[in-house]
């Protein structure tokens, strides 16, 4: 009998390192508009059922926009990870889905107020169930932009993002690769949002270089992973991590 239970707990582990290590970008892509309340960004292939969409957004104008919505084509449900909408000028969302739905499919962030909208879209293969969310946020007025230190428990994906106003041209620079930027088309302003497939969890942290004088920012890590539940939006600084929420448990098989 303990043999048996040996080989049981064995193969667990390996199908659970195996999934971890399957995480895939599929595919991203992004929008940006000028004077205006909404902006849609399609993903330019269709999205293949049971993936991850994620979704960052910012809009900057004279006054703050205020905290932003989002829908989709396929009227399904996104959960708001992060709102940002501390400075005067900017407002700045993360959004995700999981267990998505087949086929074409369209994102679209809305403001309450007019603004310059940027948005930056993601589609990943091979997320497990969600457990664990966290968002350290900051806003600067200078570069570096900090994105944060957070450790994640099992984390299995986790994004660095940063974003300024009033620089045309700037370029971003970071010790992560790969990342994908959209400049705005009105007022300067870009966005860039790295990602990465950790295979077990650790601390992550990372800084975000702007070419130029930054009047606003924003920067921040969000990680999604098993093993672990949390109450989302929490910032976890250490390995210190807060009761579980029952919401946010995987549910019985």
């Amino acid at each position: 009998m303990s043999h048996i239970k040996m080989v049981v707990i064995f193969l667990l582990i390996a199908c659970s390192a195996s999934a971890r290590a399957s995480i895939v970008r599929v595919q991203s892509n992004s929008g940006t508009a000028s004077a205006t309340t909404n902006i849609t960004v399609a993903y330019s292939s269709p999205n293949v059922a049971g993936n991850t969409l994620t979704a960052f957004a910012i809009s900057s104008y004279s006054t703050n926009p205020g905290p932003p919505t989002i829908t989709d084509s396929n009227s399904q449900a996104w959960t708001t990870d992060v709102t940002d909408t501390r400075n005067a000028y900017d407002s700045l969302a993360v959004f995700h889905l999981f267990n998505c739905a087949a086929g074409a499919n369209a994102v679209t962030v809305r403001w309450p107020a007019s603004g310059n909208p940027i948005v930056i879209v993601f589609e990943h293969s091979g997320m497990a169930a969600p457990l664990y969310s966290v968002k350290p946020i900051t806003d600067v007025t200078s570069s570096p932009i900090p994105t944060g230190s957070a450790y994640f428990p099992g984390g299995l994906l986790v994004f660095s993002f940063g974003a300024y106003e009033y620089i045309s041209g700037g370029v971003f620079s970071s010790a992560w690769t790969g990342g994908v930027t959209r400049a705005g088309t009105a007022g300067g302003g870009a966005m860039v949002v790295y990602d990465a497939f950790p295979v077990a969890g650790g601390t992550f942290s990372n800084s975000i270089s702007v070419s130029g004088a930054v009047n606003t920012a924003h920067g921040g890590l969000i990680g999604f992973g098993v093993g672990k539940s949390v109450q989302p939006n929490v910032t976890v600084l250490s390995k210190s991590v807060p009761p579980p929420n029952p919401q946010h448990q995987i549910p019985p098989a």
